[in-house]
């Protein structure tokens, strides 16, 4: 089917047969649901004098109406949409905030995907549906349609008001767009497992009782033990919006709190060899089909900024997302504003992959109804919440909040889940581009038994299709999303068919007796201390890890005895972080927490450009007058440059004149005469 497509798209113009106009119709008979239907002369038709009008009024979010080819399949025959790529319609109406879908239906009374067709609009408008869109992940049969079905929806319950239809026709045209690059390909592969940095700085609702951002939400620890556990890359949110002003030329105000948030998480990114999108996330100003062509120019302003600051980030470790989860606003003219901000890059000179979804919530059919955009180096993605009800159940934040408990899966729910994303993956197999799932959770208070049910059946739809996938929000376990138990990132508290279906590493083994890792400094050395109370002898590995290659690496072994119970070890292997892996007699391993140093502070010291260029000068900002001895310690722990005396002077700049070394992590390490200690993290280019 997807080879039939791939031809189908590249198909010069064909003849155009009609459904309905005033000349012809294939209309043999309707129904209609909470509303009545008319084929009226009056109120303007598009063409001719005559056009369908849709009189609605409904509770419970839905009212519809279904045109039959084939009446209701007794006498005419079946219609063959299969020569086409496109079904044309011409509407008007709708009452504000509702929208207007169209579906399919074929012999057998199978039933395709529910489309957008568009939003309130006063003058009649025409939107070429994608027959792709239509039948992705279904078994809707495009050779034998019986049915065209309507539907109208709204954000609220309760809805009322007219539609008008006319001009339904069959086209096909060309939609083919810019081969993916080979570089882009690459990079969408080298992602597989993936989480969102939620509820940080996109957390624009703190902002009215000044707790935005919050500066210790996340750190390296958490980049370094989801890394540990197989994450390979990370997703950051970000409401740049609400960070310029709100008019022209929309400047960033660098100087607020978030930024140098924003250049950690690089940091952490590259010292943990992940990737990281830096994603635009809630915006000041809802994007809708009546205001996007004036909130555009504030949109590329500030995106110009953005690639100003981010452009000389390598393309090969960041990636950037022009727009998150657009909704009041359609396919066709969110497509116009993704490519503006995506030229706009490529005119500043950025070489990077963008990340593009499509209205409707970045949701998995709206996608499938997506035109993908003229350049080479875009990534698709979609969200996936569904069933909404039971993902998002008993959550305070919901409207209306706490959903009902619910269980998945229900009657019909698997089918649904898997068409959804199998439509995804059927529009990504036709134009030949990569897609990843931008975010997707369930709630974490959700029954034991269901939410693994349904992380199973996701994340294996996921992995069927070959999509990389970021999870929402894995620490917030209260009233979020969450899948470590009680909020911590940690290998012990995650849930095991997490664990299973996500496919994360790690030893889920735990001992009583093992008392918290501290880690200090003695001159060049690092000091260990833990105590163990154990009744058999028993195996400790000292282990540090490695940033740059991702592991965990032995610095020592030691012995356990029952009658020891307090432990030393000095090492002169400096890393960020160090852990214990303990052996018993019967080959049960435990591991202890991780320890960052604790070495004692010799105030705050900066260092600067950072990321360096290798082989040139950086400052050191000293925060007291005085000399201090400098070690630069690679990835590895081995010292690769040291100079003493360096004099530092209150709040001036000494420098430092760097040796030409590989690009990397290296951890820069001061030490004051009077014997406090600092540590930098510091990139080279």
């Amino acid at each position: 089917m997807l080879a039939g497509w791939a031809m189908l798209l590249a198909t010069a113009l064909l003849a155009q047969p009609i459904v309905y106009n005033d000349a012809t119709t294939l209309v043999t008979g309707t129904w209609v649901g909470n509303g009545t239907l008319t084929e009226v002369t009056d109120n303007g038709p598009l063409e001719g004098v005559r056009h369908y009008g849709f009189t609605y009024s409904y509770t419970g979010y839905w009212a519809g109406f279904g045109l039959n080819l084939s009446n209701w399949g007794n006498h005419n025959p079946t219609y063959n949409f299969g020569g086409y790529t496109h079904v044309r319609v011409s509407y008007r109406g709708l009452a504000s905030g509702e929208g207007l879908a169209l579906a399919l239906r074929s012999v057998g009374n199978v039933a395709g995907n529910e489309v957008s067709v568009g939003s309130t609009t006063g003058q009649y408008t025409t939107v070429d549906v994608p027959l792709l869109a239509l039948q992705a992940g279904t078994s809707l049969d495009l050779a034998a349609v019986t049915e065209l079905i309507f539907s109208v929806s709204g954000s609220n319950m309760e809805g009322s008001g007219t539609v008008y239809i006319d001009d339904i026709q069959l086209v096909s045209a060309t939609t083919m767009t810019v081969p993916t690059s080979a570089a882009t390909w690459q990079r969408a592969q080298q992602m597989h497992r993936g989480v969102n940095l939620s509820n940080w700085l996109e957390a624009y609702w703190l902002i009215p009782f000044n707790a935005y951002p919050e500066t210790n939400k996340y750190n390296a620890a958490t980049f370094t033990n989801l890394s540990a556990l197989g994450v390979d890359a990370f997703r950051l949110p970000i409401t740049f919006e609400h960070l310029a002003a709100s008019t022209p030329p929309y400047t960033l105000d660098t100087a607020h709190p978030a930024f140098e948030l924003i250049d950690n998480a690089i940091q952490w990114a590259a010292a943990s060899d992940v990737k990281l999108i830096i994603d635009m996330h809630h915006g000041t100003t809802t994007l809708t089909d009546a205001n996007y062509a004036t909130e555009l120019p504030r949109l590329r302003a500030i995106w110009q900024q953005i690639i100003a600051l981010y452009g000389h980030l390598n393309p090969e470790r960041y990636l950037f997302e022009v727009y998150n989860e657009p909704h009041a606003i359609s396919n066709a003219n969110f497509r116009t504003v993704a490519q503006a901000l995506v030229d706009d890059l490529r005119t500043a000179g950025s070489a990077h992959s963008v990340i593009v979804g499509a209205s409707g919530y970045n949701g998995a059919g709206s996608l499938a109804a997506f035109t993908p955009l003229d350049d080479a180096d875009i990534i698709y993605t979609f969200h996936f919440y569904d069933p909404y009800f039971f993902t998002h159940q008993q959550m305070s934040w919901t409207s209306p909040p706490y959903f009902a408990a619910r269980t998945f899966p229900q009657a019909g729910e698997l089918a649904s889940v898997a068409a959804a994303i199998n439509a995804a993956g059927d529009w990504a197999a036709a134009h030949n581009v990569p897609v990843v799932v931008g975010e997707f959770g369930v709630a974490a208070n959700a029954d034991a038994t269901s939410k693994c049910n349904w992380i199973d059946a996701v994340v294996g739809l996921f992995e069927d299709n070959e999509f990389p996938w970021f999870y929402w929000d894995p620490q917030g376990y209260n009233d979020g999303f969450g899948f470590f138990a009680g909020g911590v990132i940690d290998e012990t508290a995650i849930v095991p068919c997490f664990r299973t279906s996500m496919g994360l590493l790690g030893t889920v083994l735990a001992i009583a007796e093992l008392g918290p890792l501290q880690v200090a400094c003695d001159g060049h050395e690092m000091v260990l201390d833990w105590h163990l109370v154990t009744d058999e002898p028993a195996r400790v590995e000292v282990e540090a890890y490695q940033p740059q290659r991702k592991q965990w690496v032995q610095v020592a072994q030691l012995e356990v005895l029952p009658v020891q119970r307090r432990y030393t070890f000095r090492t002169d292997v400096v890393a960020p972080y160090y852990r214990l892996k303990i052996t018993e007699l019967d080959g049960r391993i435990t591991y202890s927490d991780i320890a960052e140093h604790q070495c004692p502070p010799a105030g705050e010291w900066k260092v600067y450009p950072n990321p360096a260029i290798s082989g040139t000068t950086v400052y050191l900002k000293s925060p007291t007058d005085g000399t201090a001895d400098v070690m630069l310690y690679d990835a590895l722990g081995r010292v690769v440059f040291q100079q003493a005396g360096l004099v530092g002077v209150r709040e001036q700049a000494g420098l430092l004149q760097l040796p030409p070394l590989p690009g990397g992590a290296y951890s820069l390490r001061i030490r004051t005469v009077a014997g406090a200690e600092a540590f930098i993290s510091l990139l080279l280019e």
